[in-house]
């Protein structure tokens, strides 16, 4: 979809770096091949959803930690300052742990109640602290009133959901050019 929008801007190159599933101690194993070697103008960070997964045993502690990712964050945010680019943030968006736990239950995977507020919270921090951009996605979609997640998942967003996301993310993207 951004490649859709950004059409009209031929001297914008977009290049998607993500990976389905990812961690944030993933995406740091990976960010200079994947990022740095092009010398990015602007990067665009949504990583957490995976991190804050975890077995759907009570005990099991989150796929990557609340310390781990606070660090993780603060050395992409870092790192990306440095090499000059212009770093928008993305807070995490809503889930439906119950459907989720439906679609897949053979992965025995969950969430906490809640966690997706320590995550966000870690993400608006480090973006302050860093003097990064924010699209606050967790905040913009308490007004979003269409359905958010995929009904037999629960995880991935709607159409809707994800023009919503592009159009907020959009909108600060066109404050940044």
């Amino acid at each position: 979809m951004l490649k859709i929008l950004m059409s009209n801007y031929p001297n914008v190159k977009l290049i998607d770096a993500a990976v389905t599933s990812e961690t944030s101690t993933q995406l740091i194993a990976h960010i200079h091949k994947r990022v740095l070697v092009y010398q990015p103008d602007i990067v665009i960070v949504l990583i957490g959803t995976n991190d804050m997964r975890q077995n759907n045993d009570i005990y099991a502690p989150p796929n990557v930690s609340i310390s781990e990712y606070k660090k993780n964050l603060e050395f992409l945010a870092s790192v990306l300052h440095q090499c000059g680019s212009k770093v928008i943030f993305n807070t995490l968006p809503p889930y439906d742990t119950v459907r989720m736990e439906q679609s897949v239950p053979e992965k025995c995977w969950t969430y906490k109640l809640y966690i997706d507020e320590v995550y966000n919270n870690i993400i608006r921090d480090v973006a302050e602290k860093y003097q990064l951009y924010l699209n606050d996605m967790a905040e913009y979609f308490k007004e979003f009133t269409d359905t958010i997640n995929i009904p037999n998942n629960g995880l991935h967003l709607t159409e809707a959901a994800h023009c919503y996301f592009a159009d907020k993310l959009l909108n600060l993207l066109l404050t940044i050019l």
